[in-house]
């Protein structure tokens, strides 16, 4: 693979955490001085040291290449999200609006689907099981969650299977006799419950603009929230891969 191919990814996967942890584009640059001082340590007694650090220092990791990355992979994800929903059975909206820290006000819209998948079960109790298999899982995974809140856990909360889709699991194996009670079950299962997703959203929100970013623009804000709160995980590689590489800035 081309040396500066893996650069080019690696200022991404770069990217991606610094703006998944809500850091300011600018952090690329500390980022990467970080990376130098510590290479320069841990890999001292390796042969192939000096590579190493080239490797590192060739990695674009500027404010504008966090910015630049930072709005290509939203734009593939926006993509990516409205070629699922056109094709989606059905799909629920939850919008909601708030202000940032400089008055401006922000309009969220969290969209929820889910994907139809029939299976023809043989057995006909065995999908009547299915369901008492299911209630104990989503049980379990109560006690999983109350546990882990209750000790603070909350990043291994976040590594917990969804209760969603432990349902959606048992509803996609229904025979297909049962296809309408399954089309209308996942109908329901789209609704949202409550605002807590747009709450949720805005908490995000005043992270990512807050007071020392407050001249944070709205396209850089968008792109920020996005790849935050989305599920799906940016296919950076492909997205390198048409570009022209490039040295560090």
């Amino acid at each position: 693979m081309d040396q500066q191919g893996d650069g080019n990814s690696a200022s991404f996967a770069g990217s991606l955490a610094i703006v998944r942890n809500g850091k300011p584009f600018t952090d690329g640059d500390f980022a990467k001085a970080f990376m130098l001082d510590v290479a320069n340590e841990l890999f001292d007694d390796f042969a192939n040291k000096d590579k190493i650090i080239k490797r590192i220092k060739d990695m674009p990791l500027s404010a504008r290449t966090v910015h630049d990355r930072t709005m290509m992979m939203s734009n593939q994800v926006e993509e990516r999200q409205v070629k699922d929903l056109n094709t989606a059975p059905y799909f629920s909206l939850a919008l909601d609006e708030s202000t940032d820290v400089s008055h401006v006000s922000q309009f969220s819209v969290i969209a929820r689907d889910f994907e139809v998948e029939v299976a023809d079960l043989k057995a006909t109790d065995m999908w009547v099981n299915k369901f008492k298999s299911l209630n104990d899982d989503l049980e379990k995974l109560a006690r999983q969650q109350a546990d882990l809140a209750s000790k603070h856990k909350w990043t291994e909360m976040k590594k917990l299977q969804p209760a969603d889709q432990l349902i959606m699991k048992t509803w996609n194996e229904l025979p297909v006799t049962y296809r309408t009670l399954q089309r209308v079950s996942i109908a329901v299962l789209t609704m949202f419950g409550s605002t807590y997703a747009c709450e949720q959203s805005f908490s995000h929100l005043k992270h990512i603009k807050s007071n020392l970013r407050s001249r944070l623009s709205d396209e850089s804000l968008n792109a920020c929230m996005k790849l935050n709160l989305t599920t799906y995980q940016p296919d950076y590689k492909a997205i390198s891969k048409t570009m022209q590489h490039q040295k560090s800035h």
